[in-house]
């Protein structure tokens, strides 16, 4: 699609046909595929608007998804003023159905995704098991990680300390080199605590993709039948049938 049009000037276009089915066809998906610039921003406000025309459905049962908190308002501007101009033109049943419009546009789920799933979690905060008086993070992140770790340091290494928590950090400064956060040193330890939590942090739903829980018994029997099929292959040669001999006794 390629459009650079004034306000409310109307043309045509060689994708009008296309153009025409984002607006009027609401009984299946579509997926639009353009550059910028071309006018999908305007193509989708007038699907929406057209929708709610039609009755399809009602802004507040709408969920316009945006990247930035930038284009949701916009998107949410775009769509009250054209109602508002149609409102302008309309009149009698279709009139009040447009103001009605008007009114939800307002509070219309129009979004970024994470301002939409916080709006669900804070709808039901009892089924997902949150705190409902959580707070979502900006985009500065970072300084909120670096009070938490803060006051994680000090409960784990003062308060803490018979905890798990508090023996495995213990166990990785003394025993493995570890050190609590970044050094300033060039030559430094890379091997932090600081930088191995944020990573948890990041990648909080790795433990997802985990293995399940392995039987010990099942994988010992395992690795024993794995090197006995070996050990049987080798018995042509002496060194390394006893080499595998000794593998599988230690």
């Amino acid at each position: 699609m390629i459009m650079n049009v004034k306000k409310n000037e109307h043309i045509e276009t060689e994708d009008q046909e296309g153009r025409i089915i984002i607006k009027q066809d609401h009984d299946r998906t579509i997926a639009v595929n353009a550059g910028a610039g071309s006018g999908k921003t305007r193509e989708m406000v007038e699907r929406i608007v057209s929708g709610t025309l039609k009755g399809c459905f009602s802004m507040n049962e709408i969920a316009v998804i945006t990247f930035t908190k930038k284009a949701a308002g916009e998107m949410r501007e775009r769509i009250i003023q054209r109602l508002s101009e149609l409102i302008s033109e309309a009149e009698g049943d279709k009139r009040e159905r447009l103001e009605a419009q008007l009114v939800m546009a307002v509070t219309a789920r129009i979004s970024t995704i994470h301002s939409f799933c916080a709006a669900i979690l804070k709808e039901k905060p009892v089924e997902a098991g949150i705190d409902p008086a959580f707070e979502m993070l900006e985009s500065d992140e970072g300084s909120f990680f670096n009070d938490v770790f803060e006051l994680y340091k000090e409960r784990i290494l003062l308060h803490d300390m018979d905890t798990p928590a508090s023996k495995i950090v213990r166990y990785l400064i003394l025993e493995t080199g570890f050190e609590l956060a970044p050094s300033d040193w060039e030559y430094g330890s890379k091997d932090n605590i600081y930088n191995l939590l944020n990573t948890f942090v990041l990648h909080r739903d790795a433990e997802l993709a985990m293995p399940e829980p392995m039987d010990p018994a099942v994988e010992l029997r395992s690795i024993k039948a794995f090197f006995e099929e070996y050990i049987r292959g080798a018995e042509d040669s002496k060194s390394l049938y006893a080499k595998m001999i000794d593998l599988r006794d230690e």
